[in-house]
């Protein structure tokens, strides 16, 4: 059974409508897999369709801008040279054409490439925007392999291809970011109280991960680290974010544009929850003229652990003593004393000091576990003393039901870093490559990539206005 299938394709795009013959099926229908097209026979079918729909438009563009804009006249051409579009269904070979400029045209330039104007990159849009989408939650190797698979895509198409389109995706995304400011405010005061109503609270939460680097300096483990966050309003879906901070020149743009995007008001209340570190602490300073900044809670308690841990494991009358001190910094800080918190710690390391002077006033050799507790408390107290202005009452938080914990955002870390950086993967990446590869999957978390093709090209979104005739 032989079965000649016709289009007929008619759009604005081209001339009158024309029906071209695509493809011929010879198979008898005997058994189940015989029914309907078979896939080796819709990658035939969409590769042709391709080429012959791709050539009739660009056909017709030649002939629509053969004539000068200013006299008519037809430009002459001098020669073709071959040009390559590679596109979903398969890459196309083009006899691309270079015209004389007319005399009365003032240019430099004596002749020039027309399809050069029109093809201004070699990647069909929605290639890009499949391979972006797909590499930001798989491996380049699987991307190509799962686009062989169900499209008619050229053989040549290999991972380090997919990469490079995917980190040039990416470098658009950072270029569309406006430039880092110190401070981001709401305008004047009376700007201020003119703004609508502000919404509920949004709660921003930050933490950091650790990828495998590709160069291991000398003394490190060859990981360099990313900062993850989470944006929660209480009406709305979340959005996720990251970056390489040894990298990235425009950290608090970023956040400042993921809270813009959920429609933050100048009047409206943001609170900042983060584990303490360098970091993170000073990426949400001034970022928003209404803003709370939190030390996680979580964070504190697990500190303390490691403490009490350490205590737990003396042999001596100091122990209940130290035991005891620790129990009551925790208390403290969970009702947001820290001036008391940190009295108690001075005291537990001179408690500390006096026990390790008696052991050698009395001819013992000095304890290892006083002396790794003491380090521990004094970075303790050091860490306490820092994030002084960002220990709250966590205790009355919590009983009105607000966050005082970031557990929200160790799991978008998980999400973010982990799945497609960390876990089951054997690569090391570069600081700079990680940091545009995170800039593209939080576009696909966030539901953003579609949305920023279409901003880049206007009609790739567009849905079809009439069918097509079979």
């Amino acid at each position: 059974m032989k079965v000649i299938i016709q289009i007929c394709i008619e759009g604005a795009a081209l001339r009158p409508p024309f029906t071209v013959p695509i493809h011929t099926i010879d198979r008898r229908c005997d058994q189940v897999q015989d029914v309907g097209l078979a896939l080796e026979d819709a990658k035939s079918l969409l590769g042709q369709l391709q080429q012959t729909l791709v050539r009739e438009q660009l056909e017709h563009y030649l002939t629509d801008h053969r004539a000068c804009p200013h006299c008519g006249k037809q430009r002459a051409i001098k020669g073709y040279h071959p040009l390559r579009f590679r596109t979903a269904f398969g890459d196309i070979c083009l006899r691309s054409p270079r015209w004389n400029r007319c005399l009365c045209e003032q240019c430099r330039e004596a002749t020039f490439c027309p399809l050069s104007e029109l093809l201004t990159v070699h990647t069909a849009p929605e290639l890009a925007y499949l391979e972006a989408k797909w590499a930001a939650q798989g491996s380049f190797a699987a991307v190509g392999a799962l686009l062989h698979d169900v499209l008619p895509v050229d053989q040549a198409l290999r991972q380090e291809t997919i990469r490079r389109h995917v980190l040039a995706t990416a470098e658009r995304l950072e270029a569309q970011l406006g430039p880092e400011q110190f401070a981001y405010d709401g305008g004047c005061q009376r700007e201020i109280e003119a703004s609508p109503e502000p919404a509920a609270p949004i709660t921003v939460g930050l933490d950091g991960g650790y990828i495998r680097g590709r160069e291991r300096l000398p003394g490190a483990n060859g990981c360099f680290e990313v900062i993850a966050g989470k944006s929660i309003p209480e009406e709305g879906a979340a959005k996720v974010f990251a970056f390489v901070h040894r990298i990235d020149r425009k950290p608090k743009r970023r956040l400042r544009a993921v809270l813009e995007s959920q429609g933050v008001l100048p009047r409206q209340h943001v609170t900042f929850l983060c584990d303490g570190g360098d970091t993170v602490r000073e990426l949400g300073a001034y970022v928003h003229p209404r803003s709370e900044h939190i030390l996680d809670w979580f964070h504190i308690a697990m500190r303390v652990e490691q403490l009490l841990q350490t205590t737990r494991g003396l042999q001596g009358a100091e122990k209940a003593v130290l035991l005891t001190g620790i129990e009551r910094v925790k208390w403290f800080l969970w009702h947001g004393n820290v001036i008391r918190a940190d009295d108690t710690l001075n005291n537990l390391l001179e408690e500390i000091d006096d026990a390790r002077d008696r052991q050698r006033r009395a001819g013992f050799p000095s304890s290892v576990v006083l002396k790794k507790l003491a380090r521990a408390l004094d970075e303790f107290a050091t860490y306490v003393d820092n994030n002084a202005g960002a220990i709250v009452n966590y205790g009355e938080r919590y009983r009105c039901g607000e966050r005082i914990s970031t557990g929200f955002v160790e799991s978008a870390v998980n999400q973010v870093i982990a799945k497609r950086f960390v876990k089951k993967q054997q690569m090391r990446w570069t600081p700079r490559g990680a940091h545009l590869l995170l800039q593209v999957r939080t576009q696909v978390l966030n539901g953003e990539l579609r949305a920023s093709f279409e901003k880049w090209y206007p009609r790739s979104g567009a849905p079809v206005q009439e069918p097509l005739a079979a």
